[in-house]
């Protein structure tokens, strides 16, 4: 039931463990001495403004909830990102008062096989994984049948992102940003690790203009024979920037595949636009099966040749006439890679870290947290979620 009244509103802030006894008796005491009779938007503008509670926590405390803000140890604030298998959250580690970002599976009561399977498989390639290009994984886990994984919380806009609200890239600032991605995929390449789904979506870019590679829920495991989607008929990848091998056998594909894939997302980012469009996915897998994209040139006109060269060696349509691994890519985009700050501003991005430190350390202590309660929260809110459609935000997830 929506709240309505200051002392509704405290009760139910009060119900959602979101703060300290301490805090909870300081708002009640300056309430109680504010000279005239304080309302609600003028009680919660100050709560926010003093960095009490975010929109978010806000937002749910408005429509009557006092569960779903917490997993275990770790305080929702925000939603960062949501598809149609996680929810990525923005959340205090409680325990270490650090920002991280929390994926859990969107319906994780009865979600599909493939979905527990993809989420397993992204724990495992980030647990296996440590690389300044590659999103860090802090921990992974299950809370009371909830599985987790919680990542750092890295602050800037996604490649997708960052075209959309700035155009496109400058040369040079482009090659750097795939020059960073192909050392990210080395790394991988060299862990026994195919990612297979590399799209501007999963290019993370922060603020001091470092690339991270995001999403490692499709990877394929070329060291293990037994891996589970190995033997289910399904076609992984994203159509828009699948190598030709793998649309025909997604589980026949090396690093080279993520090379074509990085191919088509250096091209966008100095294009503006895909390689290859088409009214329809059977259409876009057939270009990149038989056509030749536009030389980007022709779009491009201040490129110098080496660039425009390597763009087309990595969209060869024959693995063995592409770059044979990510690194030899990152030597030959070397000379050309210049690391700038990326042009967006800080209040381009909607979670500004030196906005929640305020937030952060207000929490009970965790044994005074009701976490099934929470979590029963958590799990009307995946419903909700699913019931109401809700659309993939910069896909992280």
């Amino acid at each position: 039931m929506p709240v309505q009244s200051v002392s509704d509103f405290l009760q139910v802030l009060s119900d959602s463990q979101l703060l300290s006894a301490k805090s909870l008796r300081q708002i009640a005491e300056q309430v109680r001495a504010a000279p005239r009779e304080l309302s609600l938007p003028r009680l919660i503008n100050s709560l926010l403004k003093a960095g009490v509670v975010t929109g978010y926590q806000v937002q749910r405390l408005l429509c009557g909830h006092s569960d779903g803000f917490y997993l275990g140890k770790y305080k929702l604030f925000d939603v960062l990102g949501q598809g149609g298998m996680g929810t990525v959250y923005l959340a205090e580690q409680t325990t270490m008062n650090r920002l991280v970002a929390i994926k859990i599976i969107t319906n994780f009561a009865d979600c599909p096989p493939e979905t527990r399977i993809r989420f397993e498989r992204e724990a495992r390639a980030a647990a296996s994984l440590s690389h300044p290009n590659i999103v860090q994984a802090y921990d992974c886990d299950e809370i009371d049948g909830v599985p987790y994984i919680a990542m750092e919380y890295v602050e800037g806009l996604d490649a997708v992102e960052q075209i959309g609200r700035f155009g496109k890239l400058p040369w040079r600032q482009a090659a750097d940003y795939m020059l960073q991605a192909a050392l990210g995929l080395e790394h991988a390449r060299l862990h026994g690790l195919v990612h297979r789904d590399v799209k501007p979506a999963n290019l993370l870019i922060a603020t001091d203009g470092t690339v991270k590679l995001l999403d490692l829920g499709l990877c394929l495991f070329t060291d293990d024979p037994h891996d589970m989607l190995r033997t289910r008929d399904l076609q992984v990848g994203t159509v828009d920037y699948m190598a030709p091998e793998q649309a025909l056998d997604c589980h026949a594909v090396d690093t080279r595949a993520d090379i074509y894939s990085l191919g088509c997302v250096f091209y966008a980012l100095l294009a503006g636009h895909l390689p290859f469009q088409a009214k329809n996915s059977a259409q876009k897998l057939l270009m990149h099966q038989t056509a030749h994209p536009r030389p980007i040139h022709q779009h491009r006109h201040d490129l110098p040749t080496p660039i425009s060269d390597i763009i087309h060696t990595m969209l060869e349509k024959r693995p063995e006439d592409r770059f044979q691994t990510p690194g030899i890519l990152a030597e030959a985009l070397k000379p050309w890679a210049e690391r700038t700050v990326p042009p967006f501003p800080l209040d381009a991005i909607e979670c500004q870290r030196h906005r929640l430190l305020s937030v952060l350390g207000r929490a009970p202590k965790l044994s005074a947290i009701d976490v099934g309660q929470q979590l029963r929260g958590l799990a009307s809110e995946g419903r909700r979620g699913r019931e109401h459609g809700l659309a993939t935000v910069g896909t992280r997830n």
